[in-house]
């Protein structure tokens, strides 16, 4: 299998993948693919796939066989999408400070730091009407799912437009 070398993703879509081809059942006396995975067909060589991957992943292959954790990234994936949600609905930091800073206020008694104050907010009070995002199970498993799903299409997509290109290139060379 020909890559194109100059295909350019980011690290993070690159991530997802990775996440993804974790999950991939590899024969493990052959260490090949037993069915097949976004650009590799079944029985590619496991180290056909990590080569790949050393050279999109600005760390290499080393840092996500060993170094990287999808939970953090995970985590920091949903610390932005609650950024996001705040403002397409409407709301800002600074709604969000008041509204935790109110309950501060309302609990004195308790003696509660900024962080307890803010679980509250976030499991029990909300902005304006109980508003909230979804906590993070329900993210994880249904926004992030399709978010993967998506990048995943995306980067296919780009790699199949690429590889048809490349491929009537190849043509009208030979002609």
């Amino acid at each position: 299998m020909v890559l194109n070398q100059n295909s350019s993703f980011s690290n993070r879509q690159i991530e997802i993948l990775w996440d993804h081809f974790t999950d991939v059942p590899i024969d493990p006396e052959t260490e090949k693919l037993e069915e097949d995975f976004f650009i590799w067909k079944q029985g590619t060589d496991r180290e056909e796939i990590w080569h790949w991957f050393d050279q999109h992943h600005s760390q290499g292959v080393y840092y996500l066989l060993y170094e990287y954790d999808a939970k953090d990234e995970n985590w920091k994936d949903y610390q932005k999408f609650k950024l996001e949600w705040m403002l397409s609905h409407g709301y800002s930091l600074e709604d969000l400070i008041h509204r935790v800073s109110e309950i501060l206020q309302e609990e004195t008694t308790l003696n509660l730091s900024f962080e307890e104050a803010f679980k509250i907010f976030e499991n029990e009070v909300g902005f304006a009407g109980s508003e909230i995002w979804p906590c993070y199970s329900e993210w994880l498993n249904e926004e992030k799912v399709l978010e993967d799903e998506e990048t995943i299409g995306f980067l296919k997509e780009l790699f199949e437009s690429k590889q048809q290109v490349k491929n009537g290139f190849e043509k009208e060379m030979e002609l």
